[in-house]
């Protein structure tokens, strides 16, 4: 083992251990032993590829074919996407910061909103309201109007009178003024208000945004969901406040109406422009999501996206509000049919090789299960079940006293193991539940059901949308192509169609079987963008086609589960990955049609200097454009709206004539 400072110009093969180093660390360990020598030959890296959380420069490197000779180059001059932006942004600050480099900051994405009136500001008299000592430079983007400042104060310990005791606070401050709306938007580590500092900067005349104007930027979300609501009332001489969360949420927001209580803050989430999304607001005047800030450009961005909405007079906050889903704690299910059941949000952030599901004593990763309705019923008790390949555990909601049970059913005892702690999964569901779609728009989360507002109401699926194609080749009543790839197969003729489209792709992949992202997963590939197609096909219940209602329930519901794949392309691909290795290492034909696992290697080290667009397909040839009834073309509206306003995914059909 080498350790820091070993030089040895003729060792020609390293392996890399430790998969933590920065890029320029691997760098400098690596240019220990590849200094030219005509007696040597080529020096050689071993690095462990396989692993998920390396650096995304870092593994760059390390991927397939990699061209080191270039990328030391575009890594060391910061090429790649984020660090242009980084760069872009930071090249046009000038001013004294040095103890502090703009790059290490890690703010959060908040601010506080002001009105200005200013032809001009001066971020620089910032430092007139500090003592000396406290303010320790500024750097500032003219071009941008962004300003960023460092505080450091001092302050006697308050449990001691010992001089050597002192609390040591650093603050960051920063701020940008937007000069075409009249904005100020002010981020500080410190507490606030900063309306002294607002009014030095911009102004005597400068106003912090307040009261329900505030609440205006909770506009354009879709299913938006209030999870905290603050409310304040007088109380003879005093005023109280309140806070709901959950359930309570729709009451509080009733009482609020009917007896003149002040809304003061909110905290709500939904999807924002096809992504999901949080955002909390005061009445003070302060913003807030729990989105991560990458670099100054995502808070700017983000800062002017609020500021639209509040400074919009045409939006209402009674508007707002009523688009709105509202929360029911329920004793009974509804009498509407389930159309899709989700994981549990935890275990779709976890990553994929620390969970492990357990059918009685035979254990089976999490990438190789599903979770699946067993029916679609508008009445009688919620089943679900959790299957793999070879194994069902069935599972039934029960609700009593406000509460949620989730007790098994049938099947082996089955429980779950993430990292080393192991138990039930009916106590693991019932500790965080997974959630179910109905078809009229609602969701479960536990006891909880979130309705849409009253009188939203979806218009049918234009039945003449359905593209009808030609099934002579297929028998309609097999869906899976399987390992063996069956040539009648559903699937294989969609495979088929896709080969031969004029416009080729990149990447087709079959990742039908339990834990499916698609049943065909297409790729298009350019230098920008990566188009994925998702087709879900579903075998014909009967010989003939007709509405196949029942099995139009079951491909909506798989078409919406999927939609959860937009939000981490990367993981995406790091699941087809794993499911093409097991299914290789158990000798079966590969799971990529077109492409090769190189390709998705290199796409899946630089997947975030790709923007991703997703679209589904529905595969039904059983289904008759002709015979479908009401309630399948509402089926089909419900699942083409879902897709579109929470993941921006467009919705295709097809069918038979």
């Amino acid at each position: 083992m080498l350790g820091e400072g070993f030089d040895l110009p003729e060792l020609k093969i390293a392996a890399l251990h430790d998969h933590h180093k920065s890029v320029a660390v691997t760098i400098q360990f690596v240019g220990r032993f590849t200094r030219q020598d005509p007696t040597l030959g080529d020096a050689t890296v071993i690095a462990n590829t396989g692993i998920d959380d390396v650096d995304r420069a870092l593994a760059k490197l390390y991927a397939e074919d990699a061209d080191w000779n270039a990328l030391v180059e575009a890594l060391s001059s910061a090429k790649i996407e984020r660090q242009v932006r980084r760069a872009e942004m930071f090249k046009g600050f000038s001013g004294d910061l040095s103890d502090i480099p703009l790059q290490t900051l890690e703010p959060k994405m908040n601010a506080v909103l002001y009105r200005t009136s200013c032809d001009a500001w001066d971020p620089f008299r910032a430092e007139e309201l500090y003592n000396p000592g406290v303010y320790l430079g500024m750097k500032l983007n003219p071009h941008q109007r962004v300003a960023i400042f460092v505080t450091r104060a001092e302050e006697q310990a308050r449990w001691t009178s010992a001089q050597q005791a002192v609390n040591v606070t650093w603050d960051l401050h920063m701020l940008h003024w937007d000069q075409a709306s009249g904005l100020l938007y002010v981020s500080s580590s410190a507490k606030g208000p900063f309306d002294r500092l607002a009014k030095a900067v911009c102004g005597d005349t400068t106003r912090r945004v307040e009261g329900e104007e505030v609440f205006r930027s909770l506009h354009g979300f879709k299913r938006l969901i209030l999870r905290n609501l603050g409310l304040t009332h007088h109380q003879g001489r005093g005023v109280r406040y309140s806070m709901y969360m959950g359930v309570d949420v729709a009451d509080g927001l009733d009482s609020a109406k009917s007896q003149s209580r002040i809304k003061n803050n909110i905290f709500a989430t939904g999807f924002l422009d096809g992504v999901p999304a949080s955002r909390g607001c005061s009445a003070k005047g302060k913003f807030w999501s729990s989105a991560k800030v990458h670099d100054l450009t995502d808070w700017v961005d983000w800062c002017q996206d609020v500021g639209r909405t509040v400074n919009d007079p045409s939006i209402t906050t009674d508007g707002v509000f009523k688009s709105a889903m509202r929360p029911h704690q329920i004793s009974q299910r509804p009498a509407v049919p389930p159309v899709a059941i989700h994981w549990p949000e935890s275990l779709i952030t976890q990553f994929e090789e620390r969970i492990e599901i357990s059918f009685g004593d035979e254990p089976v990763t999490f990438a190789e299960c599903d979770i699946e309705l067993l029916d679609n019923a508008r009445s009688g008790p919620l089943r679900f079940a959790v299957r793999s390949d070879d194994h069902t555990a069935e599972f039934e909601i029960v609700f009593s006293d406000g509460h949620a049970r989730y007790p098994q059913r049938a099947g082996p005892k089955a429980t779950i193991k993430i990292g080393s702690k192991v138990q039930t999964l009916s106590e693991s569901f019932g500790e965080d539940s997974p959630q179910i779609d109905f078809g009229d728009g609602s969701l479960l989360i536990y006891s909880h059901l979130y309705t849409l507002p009253e009188g939203e109401t979806i218009e049918p699926y234009p039945s003449d949308k359905i593209e009808a194609w030609d099934w002579s080749k297929a028998n309609i009543r097999v869906e899976s192509q399987g390992a063996s790839k069956r040539p009648d197969s559903v699937q294989r003729l969609v495979i088929d169609t896709l080969l031969a489209d004029p416009d080729p792709y990149d990447v087709i992949f079959d990742d039908d079987g339990k834990g499916e992202i698609a049943d065909v997963v297409a790729l298009r590939i350019t230098d920008s963008v990566v188009s994925v197609t998702l087709y879900h096909c579903k075998y014909s219940g009967a010989d003939t086609t007709g509405a196949r209602l029942s099995d139009l329930y079951e491909v909506c519901g798989q078409s919406q589960k999927s939609a959860r794949w937009r939000d981490r392309p990367g993981r995406m691909l790091q699941h087809m990955l794993r499911r093409e290795k097991m299914r290789r290492d158990r000798g079966l034909s590969s799971r990529i049609e077109q492409g090769s696992a190189a390709a998705l290697k290199k796409l899946k080290v630089g997947w975030q200097d790709h923007r991703f667009e997703f679209d589904v397909r529905i595969v039904q040839p059983g289904l008759s454009r002709q015979a479908i009834g009401e309630e399948g073309l509402h089926l089909l509206a419900g699942v083409e709206t879902y897709l579109l306003e929470t993941r921006a995914m467009r919705l295709k059909i097809i069918g038979s004539q």
